[in-house]
């Protein structure tokens, strides 16, 4: 029976290619699925961390007791691939507050993993879907796969018409991480733009400056690490997805004094016209 769901088609990316060139053991293997399992199942557990974080943050007469049930949250592993989903007729909270949890935690999926040299690519949508135990099937999972294959570097785009349906005054919940692709028409987790996001809150607010700045130092140092690394890579369609990460690491001016402590590789001119010339051909 379909259910009218938010719908989540996420890939790790890359492990294809090492169990073929065997560089990964099966106990590496074996970990990184397992931990990426668990991440993805520790879905509650963020979304209650939220809710308490938000209701400290607003007024007594906009506080939500709403819990996210576990039981109606809907998961399907196969290889290095998942299915998330969550029927979102039953939400009882404010939708656009919900999309931002949403959305919180798999940008959330992405950092932690690119930390850790992982990159993930994926959709999320919203439409009929039929969900139990190892079948999955319904015009909401072609919807998120379809934005999963658009999305083509590592990002996890967003289908217009969830944003669509949120009432512009409430769409700063999730502003601070999310940006638009003209090319392809969708929006999509942005993890730079929360990074630059921080940096303004860090500046604005000496209260946390010196915690954000030691976070926000870490996570730049792993990015950039994963970076200059992946642009070694012997594959130029591989490279490519690291030079997109990239130009989105050098899209924010308030980012440059942690990317060039970090040690950021600097392309020159004719590198990146190679890179760019590259991306119009495999681009097709």
């Amino acid at each position: 029976m379909y259910s009218n769901r938010i719908v989540a088609f996420i890939d790790m990316l890359g492990t294809t290619d090492k169990m073929l060139s065997q560089t990964v053991s099966f106990e590496e293997a074996f970990g990184i699925l397992n931990r990426f399992e668990n991440v993805i199942q520790d879905f509650d557990g963020h979304f209650s961390m939220q809710m308490e974080m938000f209701n400290q943050t607003v007024s007594k007469s906009d506080k939500t007791e709403f819990r996210f049930d576990g039981n109606k949250m809907n998961i399907t592993f196969f290889s290095d691939n998942v299915v998330w989903s969550y029927p979102i007729d039953e939400v009882k909270i404010k939708y656009e507050l919900f999309i931002d949890r949403i959305l919180s935690f798999f940008h959330l999926v992405q950092t932690v993993f690119l930390q850790d040299d992982i990159m993930t690519r994926g959709g999320v949508s919203i439409g009929d879907l039929h969900q139990q135990g190892n079948k999955v099937f319904g015009v909401g999972l072609v919807f998120a796969h379809l934005g999963e294959q658009k999305a083509n570097y590592p990002r996890i785009l967003i289908d217009k018409k969830i944003i669509d349906k949120c009432e512009l005054k409430f769409v700063h919940f999730f502003d601070k991480f999310i940006s638009y692709d003209k090319r392809v028409k969708h929006y999509y987790i942005d993890i730079f733009k929360y990074l630059s996001f921080r940096v303004d809150l860090m500046n604005r607010d000496k209260q946390f400056a010196e915690t954000l700045q030691s976070a926000t130092e870490n996570e730049v140092s792993r990015f950039v690490k994963t970076i200059n690394k992946g642009l070694l890579h012997k594959k130029i369609k591989v490279r490519l997805k690291y030079f997109w990460l990239y130009q989105q690491a050098n899209k924010y001016s308030n980012l440059k004094p942690f990317i060039k402590s970090s040690a950021l590789v600097k392309l020159n001119f004719f590198q990146i016209k190679k890179y760019q010339i590259a991306k119009i051909i495999f681009r097709g």
